[in-house]
């Protein structure tokens, strides 16, 4: 089994600080305009399991992943993408995003959804399951 590329480890850490820092900086400003505001991801109660990620040494265990919150669900809620066979959520650019939420009693118009299904982006041809380093573990 592959591990991660200890440069992909290091963008997954380096790269959710700045998600965090973004997602506090936009709670602040929403909380200031007189918004109630709740950022999930850096809130005390948001509890990700990521030990993986940080020791490179120990192999991938679907037992190192998970959370109480999920961005990505949020995502599929706003209308940003479906899933695929892979857990992962696609989007029109394809699967390579990270996400994050506020939520917030702000008002806004919705925009349309593309989709009706939750795989309707997925074909269902089964590439991502060849391309995963772990394979069918995780399917």
């Amino acid at each position: 089994m592959r591990e991660p590329s200890k440069e992909w480890l290091h963008v997954r850490r380096e790269g959710k600080k700045a998600i965090d820092e973004l997602s506090r900086y936009i709670k602040e400003i929403l909380t200031q305009k007189g918004y109630l505001c709740v950022a999930p991801g850096i809130e005390d109660c948001f509890e990700e399991i990521i030990d993986i990620w940080l020791d490179i040494n120990r192999s991938l265990d679907n037992s190192d992943f998970g959370s109480n919150w999920s961005q990505r669900h949020v995502a599929y809620v706003a209308g940003l993408g479906t899933f695929g066979l892979s857990k992962t959520l696609i989007t029109k650019k394809g699967v390579a995003g990270t996400f994050t939420s506020l939520i917030t009693n702000m008002e806004h118009e919705p925009t349309k959804r593309d989709y009706q299904g939750i795989y309707d982006y997925c074909s269902m041809c089964g590439a991502c399951i060849s391309n995963c380093p772990p394979k069918s573990d995780h399917f």
